[in-house]
């Protein structure tokens, strides 16, 4: 019941914002630091998910800062109300930005996707969002490049399911190249849940 480490890592990932090491090295530290549900109260309440995002826009380029951005994101975002809140920061806009960067990356697609799906099911202005930035290709190729994770395979499968069901989402999935072949492919256990009903 402590957030010292928290403001700590902040405040040097603050103030070293032009320093990569500095910044890598503080967000896995504040990422670590929402595991907890002390300091997820404090990142809450001082928005510090706000700065994070702002270091993705800076660092678009950086894996490794991405990916423990992207992990801190799902940590902090324990629950719909929290979800409405990043997504309502501009989190979903910034996630979509940085998948269809880094199409090949499965560290940094994962968390990426694993907030999408979280998001878009929860709150109706995260799928607007992605349909309004077009990132249902994205999405189809994230689902290719994560072929081994079954469970994201899912909850991916599900979010296009639900983004079908809109005009402009069919017209994207028919718009994109191969998209209904890597859509139909299921997963083992999809399958095995359509075998079971």
């Amino acid at each position: 019941k402590d957030s010292r480490v928290l403001r700590l890592s902040f405040a040097i990932c603050h103030i070293h914002m032009k320093s990569r090491e500095h910044v890598d090295e503080a967000v896995r530290c504040v990422c670590q630091c929402a595991r907890s549900e002390y300091c997820r109260r404090d990142i809450i309440g001082r928005r510090i998910y706000a700065y994070i995002n702002n270091i993705c826009k800076r660092f678009v380029r950086d894996p490794s800062i991405l990916r423990f951005s992207l992990k801190f994101f799902n940590w902090t975002a324990t629950n719909d109300d929290r979800l409405r809140d990043l997504s309502d920061a501009g989190i979903t806009a910034t996630v979509i930005t940085i998948m269809k960067r880094h199409q090949r990356n499965g560290s940094v697609l994962g968390p990426g996707m694993l907030f999408l799906t979280r998001a878009a099911g929860s709150h109706p202005p995260a799928m607007a969002t992605i349909l309004k930035m077009k990132a249902t290709p994205v999405i189809i190729k994230a689902l290719m490049a994560l072929y081994s994770d079954e469970i994201l395979q899912l909850e991916g499968l599900k979010m296009v399911q639900t983004i079908a069901k809109t005009t402009e989402g069919w017209k994207q999935i028919t718009d994109t190249k191969g998209g209904w072949q890597s859509l139909t492919q299921g997963t083992n256990i999809g399958n095995q849940l359509v075998h079971d009903l």
